[in-house]
């Protein structure tokens, strides 16, 4: 039995859920989530003070000597910020982890179908389980139930430019700028120069993703002929439709006034 399903199957026993003070929860300094909406947090406060707290919070004992701290955060920075908000004590499971990484792993495990995360955010969190805590894909598969092409993508978004990372996070971006994820890992094969240079020039913002992804394989050959270097494509088949399910929104600016045909497609929450 693998590592991943021992711990699922010890996650089926009871934990005892306590109560405690807010404030004494640590953030997890690697949780994958970044931004907060302090609007929804209001309303989460007003509705856990009325209704109470459906769902626990999931904390680890601090193990560090910061004064009045107890807790590491596991799952459920919402959660602790509306009870702080609300000036409410916060139920919690308390539970044992094995260091950083198990606790990197049960915390991107439990918030990562919450609310929805920024399509950087999901590089991270792909990155850091295959990077650094050497899982295959197919536990990564299991563990973010996503198709190993998804996750392929995603793991070369770290790739992109930093100024065209910012660009994919961007919220407030209108539907009509938005560039699919696999026309942004596409992208990524390209050195940074490149990348910039295409998101500029607006070309990609004038096709369909089929052809927006042959433009960036054709700048790529281009680009090898010339004697440089682009990174190979990893992926063992070729997209399905049903993959599409997967994939969250991402952006480019709006520096034309024609409408990008591609569509994206939302995470699932």
């Amino acid at each position: 039995m693998s590592v991943q399903m021992e711990e699922k199957t010890k996650r089926n026993v009871v934990e005892e859920v306590i109560e405690i003070d807010p404030f004494t929860v640590e953030r997890f300094p690697l949780q994958p989530r970044k931004g907060f909406d302090e609007e929804w947090i209001k309303k989460l406060a007003a509705n856990m003070k009325k209704r109470g707290q459906r769902q626990p919070i999931l904390v680890t004992v601090y193990a560090g000597s910061k004064p009045g701290i107890e807790y590491r955060l596991i799952d459920g920075e919402n959660r602790v910020r509306a009870a702080r908000l609300g000036g409410i004590l916060v139920r919690a499971i308390v539970r044992k982890v094995a260091g950083v990484r198990q606790h990197y792993r049960e915390a991107a495990g439990a918030n990562f179908f919450h609310q929805p995360h920024t399509p950087m955010e999901i590089a991270e969190v792909v990155r850091e389980f295959h990077d650094v805590d050497k899982m295959t894909w197919e536990e990564i598969e299991d563990e973010l139930e996503m198709s190993r092409v998804t996750l392929r993508e995603y793991y070369d978004l770290s790739r992109l430019d930093p100024t065209i990372q910012i660009l994919v996070n961007r919220k407030e971006t209108s539907q009509k700028h938005r560039l699919p994820i696999w026309v942004a890992s596409e992208l990524s094969r390209l050195p940074p120069d490149e990348q910039r240079a295409m998101i500029d020039s607006g070309i990609l913002r004038q096709m369909s993703s089929d052809l927006a992804i042959q433009a960036i394989r054709k700048k790529a050959q281009q680009i090898e002929a010339a004697g440089g270097q682009v990174h190979r494509s990893k992926y063992g088949r070729k997209r399905r439709p049903s993959d599409n399910s997967d994939m969250a929104e991402t952006h480019i600016p709006s520096g034309t006034e024609r409408d990008y045909p591609c569509s994206g497609h939302a995470i699932r929450a």
